[in-house]
């Protein structure tokens, strides 16, 4: 049996490497684990702060569209669940009915 570190490094390198911070070659004798260069964490975080920047930079449209949404959205909403023989009948007098 492994050590309880080993326990906590696989999930650990498959996060890094999911996140391309490593690089995993899996090999018939085993797998090893082979760190990336600084290079690729400087990228990494550069292209997260241009998503942010694009996002932050289509905030101001978004939040005019939304309130228009909610400018024409009812004030009040209900959400009534029924279940079992109670919801069938309710949603066929909706698909019928309503």
């Amino acid at each position: 049996m492994g050590s309880n570190g080993e326990n906590q490094a696989l999930p650990l390198a498959r996060k890094l490497g999911k996140k391309q911070l490593i690089t995993i070659h899996e090999r018939h004798y085993g797998t090893s684990y082979e760190a990336q260069p600084p290079q690729v964490l400087e990228f990494l975080i550069s292209e997260q702060e241009r998503q942010a920047e694009s996002l932050r930079s289509n905030l101001p449209a978004i939040t005019n569209i939304l309130s228009q949404l909610q400018a024409e959205s009812p004030t009040t909403s209900r959400i009534a669940e029924y279940r079992g023989v109670d919801g069938l009948k309710q949603m066929n007098f909706n698909l019928t009915k309503a």
